[in-house]
């Protein structure tokens, strides 16, 4: 009908299996191994994304050339009933017995000269007979070596083809209804009488050993002048053939004849370097806001390195063992690639659906742990990591500078940008003598707490306890550790506050003003 000179197939696949999956037309396949039947002579774009842990070597492209055997030949015997009663129900099949069937060489009709067998039509010109049943078996030894099978029918006027049982094939008839009595949609008179029609059938409808196939012809009408029959069945297999390496991962070709594509696979045994968790925000509700104006939690990476880098296939994830990861999408390279001493800022706010750079989690506000986690094989190994304790709102927390190993609290937040000029401008200790720091002082609202070398060096649980000038308390929190402590005195009024701090058998008070 759309005037295709035949069918080629191709199977697509990568080796390891499971180590990549396929696109064709830039459409991502979901199995693992793609097999597909094209039009002869189709021109396909292929490309291959990788799996985390693996990297493309090249393609193995294997051509094939084709053997074509004829299982039902043109003009060959048949089995055929001339009645007007339906034959069985299961005439069809391979265990029917059609042992009382009449026997004639194709093509068989009537009412046209040409036929090699004519076949009655019930004895009254203008009340004929309206369908007529062939019937044809046939041997497979191997059907699993048969990549395709094509049917070519004449038929006059109608027909439906059955192979074993099972009805693959209906031409010039009803589609939602038909019996014994239906006759064809058209008649067909002329040169289309004896046009041969081309049927591709499904593979899995054919068996090793005995196979039958069925045909039914019908009339246009009680009076048709004349009926046609004939059939070809063929199997098409695979030989050897060519063999290539092709080095490209983005392929674009026209299919001539069944060809087999793998993708050759090795493990990813270089690990990413130079590229680091920078900044973290567990507390955001007046900075960053994603594409859909929200407020979330955010991660940045950056890339201390001389060249880009694609972190397609790469995890991220807020526990370690990472057992659920969220993963930097495989096919989206404009968003997951970092420029040299370029940037990338990850919202943690479980709404993957957002976007390419949405992860499925979020953070802790009162701290926890964040990795990125590079597949190598089948090994997962820890690119980079932080830990970061209870945040104040909108402070960040990240790396100073950019990519180093000392860490500190942002009170200008920097997603996007160098963390150089958002630090905190933390006091110096001038005084070996003094154990604490509070800073800054005045304040707005964020508040820094930071002790001596002596004293963060010690394991000693701190609490915090804020209070009015009129000693109401404000607020009272526990910490871990003597490390650098954030706090957020937001939404409380200008004033004069008191600071108590516990640090094991150490006690300190400290003023503050809040502006």
């Amino acid at each position: 009908y759309f005037g295709n000179t035949g069918f080629a197939g191709l199977e697509a696949f990568s080796e390891p299996a499971g180590t990549g999956m396929i696109k064709i037309g830039g459409t991502l396949v979901e199995d693992p191994a793609f097999k597909g039947e094209f039009t002869r002579g189709e021109l396909l774009s292929v490309d291959l994304v990788q799996q985390p842990g693996y990297h493309f070597s090249h393609w193995q492209l294997n051509s094939y050339e084709g053997l074509d055997t004829a299982l039902v030949t043109r003009g060959d015997l048949w089995k055929y009933l001339v009645s007007r009663q339906t034959p069985a129900m299961d005439w069809t099949s391979v265990g029917y017995d059609d042992s009382l069937w009449e026997s004639g060489q194709a093509q068989l009709g009537y009412g046209d000269g040409d036929e090699t067998t004519v076949v009655d039509y019930g004895g009254d010109p203008v009340n004929k007979i309206i369908t007529t049943w062939f019937r044809k078996a046939f041997i497979i030894d191997d059907s699993t070596i048969n990549r395709r099978y094509t049917l070519n029918l004449i038929r006059d006027d109608a027909a439906r083809v059955y192979v074993n049982g099972l009805e693959l094939v209906r031409d010039n008839m009803q589609r939602w209804w038909v019996s014994s009595d239906a006759t064809s949609e058209t008649p067909v008179d002329g040169p289309e009488e004896s046009t041969w029609h081309t049927f591709g059938l499904n593979p899995g409808q054919f068996r090793n050993g005995k196979n039958v196939v069925a045909v039914e012809v019908h009339q246009t009408s009680a009076n048709s002048s004349d009926l046609s029959f004939d059939l070809e069945l063929v199997a098409h297999r695979n030989l050897p053939g060519s063999e290539e390496t092709i080095p490209e991962k983005e392929l674009q070709f026209e299919l001539l004849d069944d060809m087999k594509l793998t993708a050759v696979m090795v493990k990813d045994t270089i690990p990413i370097e130079q590229v680091y968790i920078n900044e973290v925000m567990a507390s955001n509700d007046a900075g960053l806001t994603d594409e859909a104006g929200e407020y979330e939690d955010w991660i940045e990476l950056y890339n201390a390195g001389t060249e880009e880098v694609d972190l397609a296939g790469l995890f991220l994830s807020d526990e370690l063992p990472a057992l659920t990861p969220w993963r930097f999408p495989l096919d989206q390279p404009e968003a997951t690639t970092i420029g040299p001493s370029g940037y990338m800022v990850i919202f943690a706010d479980n709404q993957p659906a957002q976007g390419p750079l949405h992860a499925d989690f979020k953070l802790s506000k009162d701290g926890e742990l964040v990795a990125l986690l590079q597949k190598i094989g089948s090994d997962t190994v820890i690119v980079d990591q932080m830990t970061f304790g209870a945040q104040a709102k909108n402070v960040s927390y990240g790396r100073t500078p950019d990519g180093s190993q000392a860490l500190d609290f942002m009170l200008q937040p920097s997603p996007g940008a160098s963390n150089i000029f958002s630090t905190v401008d933390a006091p110096e200790l001038l005084d070996a003598q003094e154990e604490l720091l509070v800073y800054p002082v005045p304040t707005h609202g964020p508040l820094f707490v930071r002790f001596n070398e002596t004293l963060s060096e010690k394991d000693l649980a701190v609490e915090i306890s804020v209070y009015s000038m009129t000693g109401s308390k404000v607020s009272s929190t526990l910490h871990r550790s003597a490390e650098l402590i954030g706090l957020s005195l937001d939404g409380q009024p200008g004033g004069i506050y008191l600071l108590r701090i516990s640090a094991g058998e150490h006690l300190f008070v400290r003023r503050v003003v809040i502006y």
